[in-house]
């Protein structure tokens, strides 16, 4: 696990310093492993971003509070679904599903933070999307081809 310590911001509502932990992803989170429907208190819509290119992502973002952090505290767990996907007539290599990949992640880091500093000790997680998620996203955007890594 990486640790980092953020500044106190100097915003409107000064708060700080933060920690912000960057665990490893194989690290085990009982509470994570259930990502039915039913298991969120909250789970937004998807929304998607398109490159110029014609390949992009789709996401949605899933809430789940209590979940215990790496040092034993209740924490609100913010998740990430990310998939790449393409317009019909391209396609995505590796090197851009990583980096599609990376930009997600330091979305959902900068989000992480900014929570954060309003609900206490809340942890980001990406992760690709379950069957049921996919099957939301193709009935939503017919258009679009899902990549699967």
């Amino acid at each position: 696990m990486e640790r980092y310590i953020l500044p106190t911001n100097e915003g409107p509502v000064p708060n700080g310093p933060t920690e912000f932990r960057r665990l490893d992803p194989k690290q085990h989170i009982p509470e994570l492993e259930d990502i039915s429907r039913e298991s969120f208190v909250h789970l937004g819509d998807w929304y998607s971003a398109m490159r110029e290119d014609g390949c992009g992502v789709a996401y949605r973002i899933g809430v789940k509070e209590d979940v215990i952090d790496s040092d034993g505290d209740p924490a609100t767990a913010m998740i990430m679904f990310f998939t790449p996907i393409a317009q019909r007539d391209k396609w995505i290599d590796d090197a851009k599903s990583s980096h599609l990949e990376g930009m997600a992640r330091r979305v959902l880091e900068a989000a992480v933070i900014q929570a954060s500093a309003i609900y206490g000790n809340v942890m980001g997680v990406l992760r690709h999307p379950p069957e049921y998620m996919l099957g939301d996203l193709k009935r939503e955007n017919p258009e679009v081809r899902i990549i699967r890594r």
